[in-house]
């Protein structure tokens, strides 16, 4: 989960991304708000369900964040099914966790 200042939605997205995911890698990308204390915050709720990393170099390189939150989870997680989902994009009520869950598994 890439993460840039998005401390009005962080905390929700987060804990909806953990109701169908096992674990999240949150990319917090030179943010200045309070984003990383969120996730610090969340962190507390799910033992071992986040991983974080912080960089405050402010240029965005897209596919290098991408490949090293890729990288996060499966040396830190052991992950085998991954998605990328930005810190700003919510599933709606209509999508709840559990069909969505097992549609993913199912696959």
């Amino acid at each position: 989960m890439p993460v840039r200042n998005e401390a009005w939605c962080l905390g929700f997205t987060l804990r909806i991304a953990l109701r169908w995911c096992d674990a999240v890698v949150v990319y917090l990308h030179a943010s200045t708000d309070e984003s990383l204390q969120i996730v610090a915050d969340v962190q507390s709720e799910v033992t071992d369900r986040i991983v974080y990393f912080r960089d405050a170099d402010p240029l965005w390189r897209e596919m290098d964040h991408r490949q090293q939150m890729l990288t996060s989870a499966r040396s830190e997680l052991g992950a085998t099914h991954i998605a990328i989902v930005d810190a700003d994009e919510f599933l709606t009520a209509n999508i709840g966790p559990e069909p969505f869950r097992d549609a993913i598994e199912a696959t």
